[in-house]
């Protein structure tokens, strides 16, 4: 019976020290990366595709656009034409898109996105995507600390001209 408590004992005790040996590798590799200014994402991959936007109906399209005409557009700061062009994406696509994200996810009192510069361009087969920051009208909507921004990343998937917002 005594061997059968020190085999478990010994076992509970391997198993602690290699959870701390992962928490501490992970520990250390966050603070290379940050002292060597290097952002690591730990964003997981998307399983699910997006909806292509061209398969809806000729009803739903012009339904759409008579939704998108009544809102107003957003302010879309520091992405030039040539960013556009790389992303293969106009700037009203992106204001359309911000605006619905902000009304989405509760932040209607947003104006628009300042895109940061030097612009961070992080590129996949399906996606290029790029950092910014909301603009917000009289300095915030009560959801926020006044002071603090609220970062997202614009998604722009290649193949399907589709633009999304996220954390």
């Amino acid at each position: 019976m005594k061997k059968k408590i020190i085999i478990i004992t010994v076992l509970v005790i391997v198993a602690a020290a290699a959870i701390l040996a992962v928490i501490a590798v992970h520990r250390d590799k966050s603070e290379h990366a940050e002292k060597a200014g290097i952002q690591i994402s730990e964003e997981k991959p998307e399983t699910e595709e997006p909806e292509e936007t061209a398969s809806e109906k000729p009803e739903e399209k012009e339904q759409n656009a008579e939704e998108d005409a009544g809102q107003e557009s957003m302010e879309i700061n520091g992405l030039t034409e040539e960013m556009l062009s790389i992303m293969g994406v106009q700037k009203e696509n992106v204001s359309r898109a911000l605006r619905k994200w902000t009304l989405e996810n509760g932040y209607s009192s947003a104006v628009g996105a300042e895109f940061y510069e030097p612009v961070w361009i992080r590129s996949t087969e399906q996606k290029i995507s790029i950092d910014c920051s909301l603009i917000m009208f009289d300095d915030g909507n009560g959801i926020q600390k006044d002071g603090e921004q609220l970062v997202l990343t614009m998604d722009c998937f290649n193949e399907k001209g589709l633009i999304q917002f996220h954390y």
